[in-house]
């Protein structure tokens, strides 16, 4: 880890933003609202859940008392730890002061009454790591805070984290550094409140940070913040950059700029999260993090065939109309993409390289079988919907196999299962489940008949049941071994 070399000054607080286009701004700027709420949501039910022991909060009188009433009823107490002044930016290094004229607002702990009578022992000593302790930080962050935010005095975290980090990408100068990971201890949003911990972590691949970002957004899911916990995630995916010069950070991302107080130095140290994902509204431009602009079509495009692997395609990153995940039932195309990627690798492992037909039983708009199909030379997809507008989209998602997408019931066993053999059909279990009895028999006797394999799958969040248990209640089982959200059925 290194400390960044700094010039003796540092300027007051202040974080602006600028967004890249009016559209960028229409569509993000209301869910990064609606993330900040969740999160802050997130952040006390975390410790009525007891994934960490207490929660510290800054507070309007107003929204105390309202919030107070909501934390009892889940048996926690407060305790007012400080009086500090209304924040003029989003995002503040240190608390502000309060200033007369000012409504101040009130710092509170939020916790089991023992648990916040050791917190304020902890904040009367300015005992840190054992503030951090009880917040649920891990021990290797509350080190790094402890070396690099109090014996340096350091106002910004982020070159001595990137440094920390073992997967790194360095220039020779070594002021640049580039590197790519999970998401979860991805803080490079903070200043707009997009985060997936609580606390600043040691490096951008602290195992024990990534445990706790997928924790808090998994009850953030369950307590029915899913599509907010999806932008989150979705949103650390993304490229950014942070650069520091001067006491200036200037943070770049598809969608919006971010600019915000740092420690200050002569040179300037940059660093590129690579990211995994770009948002349809992300800019283009000839510099990271931005998309490059599309190359001009070539004037001959080639023949279509069922073997060209260039004509069954998914919609580009920049170009991502809203229909691609809406038609399929997720609210972001990272949500849709988490929820199929066991499926495809399952459907690849079934099907190998021989290929042949497969089957959606539910196929929306036919993303999930462009995306097996991409990878199964010689596969040939069909899918069946009840969705008029997803299968019309389909024309664009599997243009080659237009007319193999069609409306109509999966209970229609009749219409699908009439002439056909399929090396693999997909189901949503659950489908069985809903219907009659006697519904739910045609289709499986229609798969014993005509599918040399079925893959069967609930998508997260469906049913607080397994997947196998799932299964069992519709009459079936399943093959050994199977995944947690999907496996092939036994139908012998």
């Amino acid at each position: 880890m290194r400390i960044i070399d700094r010039i003796n000054f540092v300027l007051p607080d202040f974080t602006r933003t600028a967004w890249v286009s009016g559209e960028a701004n229409r569509i993000w700027s209301p869910r990064l609202q609606r993330i900040s709420d969740a999160w802050n949501e997130v952040c006390w039910q975390s410790v009525a859940a007891g994934i960490r022991r207490a929660f510290i909060t800054s507070l309007s009188l107003d929204a105390c008392v309202k919030e107070c009433r909501r934390w009892s009823e889940h048996r926690l107490a407060i305790l007012p730890l400080a009086l500090e002044g209304q924040a003029s930016c989003t995002y503040s290094a240190t608390p502000p002061p309060t200033r007369q004229g000012n409504t101040p607002r009130i710092r509170l702990g939020v916790a089991i009454p023992e648990d916040l009578r050791e917190l304020g022992r902890a904040w009367d000593n300015r005992d840190d790591d054992a503030i951090g302790a009880l917040l649920g930080y891990p021990a290797c962050c509350r080190s790094f805070f402890r070396r690099v935010w109090v014996d340096h005095s350091c106002v910004d975290t982020t070159w001595a984290m990137a440094t920390n980090t073992k997967a790194v990408e360095r220039d020779v100068t070594s002021v640049e550094i580039s590197m790519d990971g999970p998401p979860f201890a991805n803080i490079l949003w903070r200043w707009i409140g997009v985060r997936a911990v609580p606390h600043l972590p040691c490096k951008f691949d602290c195992p024990d940070s990534i445990r706790t970002g997928k924790d808090m957004l998994a009850l953030g899911r369950k307590i029915g913040c899913g599509e907010e916990m999806d932008w989150i995630e979705e949103i650390l995916n993304w490229p950014v950059e942070w650069s520091a010069l001067h006491g200036v950070a200037e943070i770049l991302t598809p969608v919006v700029k971010v600019s915000t107080t740092t420690d200050s130095t002569g040179a300037i140290h940059t660093v590129r999260w690579k990211g995994r994902s770009f948002p349809r509204e992300g800019a283009q431009g000839l510099r990271f993090p931005y998309s490059s602009p599309p190359k001009k079509q070539r004037k001959a495009s080639a023949p279509r065939r069922l073997d060209n692997r260039e004509s069954i395609r998914q919609p580009s990153a920049t170009i991502l109309p809203e229909w691609y995940n809406r038609d399929n039932g997720f609210a972001t195309r990272f949500a849709m993409d988490r929820a199929h990627d066991p499926i495809v690798k399952l459907a690849i492992a079934t099907l190998g390289n021989a290929g042949g037909s497969i089957l959606d039983l539910g196929c929306g708009n036919g993303a999930l079988l462009a995306k097996i199909v991409n990878q199964v030379p010689g596969a040939i997809p069909f899918g069946i919907d009840l969705n008029a507008s997803a299968v019309e989209h389909a024309s664009e998602v599997l243009p080659t196999f237009n007319g193999n997408i069609s409306v109509g019931n999966l209970f229609d066993a009749d219409r699908w299962a009439a002439d056909r053999r399929y090396e693999l059909v997909i189901l949503m279990v659950g489908r069985l489940r809903e219907a009659p009895p006697d519904s739910a028999k045609l289709v499986v006797d229609a798969l014993i008949r005509c599918a040399s394999n079925t893959l069967v799958y609930v998508y997260s969040g469906w049913s607080p049941e397994s997947l196998s248990t799932i299964v069992a209640r519709a009459g079936l089982r399943l093959a050994q071994p199977s995944g947690k959200n999907c496996g092939l059925l036994d139908l012998n």
